[in-house]
């Protein structure tokens, strides 16, 4: 029995193979208020995720391999920027703080805002530009709740896998690096 799946292509030709899907499904987000005594404390953690998202980009740069296009190290680049954006590193902890409400839910409605926004843009490329910055606010997400923005395919694939995403970072293309898929 086959199955045939269709969908963008990222090289010429077909492959056949054992497919292996790469899902990352939108998070629940839970919303719930913040004593005022404990807001100093909910700043604190929503900053120790955008420190842990930073240095995850830092070493995923730092781990380019030397014949990697250029574009790349650009795109991570640009997530490193929009980290440290006030959009997105700032203006979340004056939601939460002003709503007294836990940082995911602060970022999500900041992340729904940029959204939008992105999407009122009529430039392609920048409109484009909202999947960037919703891969930052995904890896700030996981920070905050304690999961990994690591992709592990080691020892789950064949020599004839086929990998099935909806959509992979440049950070993702690095770790496939790391982790010797090509």
């Amino acid at each position: 029995m086959s199955i045939v799946l269709h969908g963008v292509a990222a090289g010429k030709g077909i492959a056949i193979g054992h497919a292996h899907l790469i899902t990352r499904g939108a998070a629940e987000v839970p919303q719930y208020d913040i004593a005022p005594d404990k807001l100093d404390a909910e700043v604190a953690r929503f900053d120790n995720a955008i420190k842990a998202t930073r240095k995850e980009l830092e070493q995923l740069r730092s781990a380019i391999p030397e014949n990697a296009p250029t574009e790349l190290g650009a795109f991570i680049s640009l997530h490193l920027m929009l980290l440290t954006d006030v959009t997105l590193s700032r203006e979340p902890i004056d939601i939460l703080r002003e709503q007294k409400i836990n940082a995911e839910w602060a970022l999500k409605q900041q992340s729904d805002k940029l959204a939008a926004q992105f999407d009122s843009i009529d430039d392609d490329y920048l409109r484009e530009r909202k999947q960037d910055m919703l891969q930052v606010v995904r890896r700030i997400h996981n920070n905050l709740v304690g999961q990994s923005n690591e992709i592990n395919l080691a020892g789950n694939l064949f020599d004839d896998t086929v990998l099935i995403a909806h959509d992979l970072s440049p950070a993702d293309t690095v770790l496939f690096k790391e982790q010797h898929i090509t």
